[in-house]
């Protein structure tokens, strides 16, 4: 699984989480309700956004994710696998407090530009 430099930026008054490449740009990206998710001319992944980030982690992870919660967060690791159309973006934050355990959890997207083989039917 590839892993790419990212870094994060949490913008409380919005409640929004934006996760970035270091070194990559964006050349287009698609929007899902509260994510948007952006990649370079290749399509790989290089950022996402997540919008009402405490409420979108809450129903991702099960857990109560607040603002202050998502305050706390001063790194993240992706870990992002492309398969048969499929993007799995495995993410754990980390916490300025070093005692609190990291947020962990996997993202599912649809890769761009990806052709399934045709189903034929008699």
């Amino acid at each position: 699984m590839p892993t790419n430099k990212f870094k994060l930026v949490y913008d409380e008054e919005y409640d929004n989480l934006f996760i970035y490449s270091q070194v990559k740009q964006s050349a287009f990206g698609i929007e899902w309700g509260d994510l948007d998710v952006s990649f370079d001319k290749k399509g790989t992944l290089v950022n996402l956004s997540l919008n009402n980030a405490s409420s979108f982690l809450s129903n991702l992870t099960n857990a109560k994710i607040t603002t202050q919660t998502l305050k706390g967060i001063n790194n993240c690791r992706l870990k992002i696998k492309n398969q048969e159309g499929v993007i799995f973006i495995n993410f754990k934050f980390f916490f300025k407090n070093k005692s609190k355990h990291p947020l962990e959890d996997t993202l599912t997207v649809k890769s761009p530009g990806y052709n399934p083989p045709l189903n034929a039917f008699a």
